[in-house]
C-alpha cells in the first residue's frame, strides 16, 4: 500500500493508497482515502473522497463523491455531485446534480437539473415487482 500514486497513461490491476491520482490511464479497482482521476476508466473505485473528471468508472463508491463530465453505472455516497454526465443510478443522503440523465435516484435530498426516469417509489416499486416476476417464472419451471 502506497502513501500516494501518480500513475500517468498506464494500465493497472489493483491501485490502493491514502493518495490516488490517475490520469490517462485504466484501472480495475482504486481503494483510496482521495481518489482523483482526469481521462481515466477505473472498474471500481470505493474511496473517501472521489473526483473523478472526464473519466468513466463502472461503481463510485465514496463519502464524497464528484463527477465532472464524467459517467458511473452507480455513484453512491454521502455526497454526491455531479455535473454534465450519465449515470443510471445515483444513490446518496445528499445528491447535487446539473445536466444529468439517470435511470433511478434514490437520494435523501436532491438539488439541481435531474433527468431521471425513476424516483424513489417507482424504483422500489419496479425492484418488487421484477422480484416478484422471477419468483413466479422460477415457480412456474419448477412445476412445468
Amino acid at each position: 500500500m502506497r502513501d500516494a500514486a501518480r500513475p500517468v497513461g498506464s494500465s493497472i490491476g489493483n491501485l490502493s493508497g491514502a493518495e490516488i491520482n490517475l490520469e490517462f490511464s485504466a484501472a480495475q479497482r482504486v481503494r483510496a482515502d482521495s481518489c482523483r482521476a482526469g481521462y481515466s476508466a477505473i472498474a471500481l473505485t470505493h474511496a473517501d473522497r472521489a473526483q473523478l473528471e472526464q473519466s468513466a468508472s463502472g461503481a463510485v463508491i465514496a463519502g464524497t463523491a464528484r463527477l465532472a463530465d464524467s459517467a458511473a453505472i452507480v455513484a453512491c455516497g454521502g455526497s454526491v455531485r455531479i455535473e454534465n454526465g450519465a449515470t443510471p443510478v445515483i444513490i446518496g443522503g445528499a445528491v447535487e446534480a446539473q445536466r444529468v440523465m439517470a435511470l433511478a435516484v434514490v437520494a435523501g435530498s436532491v438539488e439541481g437539473r435531474v433527468s431521471a426516469l425513476m424516483g424513489t417509489r417507482a424504483a422500489i416499486a419496479f425492484g418488487v415487482a421484477l422480484g416478484l416476476s422471477a419468483l413466479l417464472a422460477r415457480l412456474l419451471r419448477r412445476w412445468i
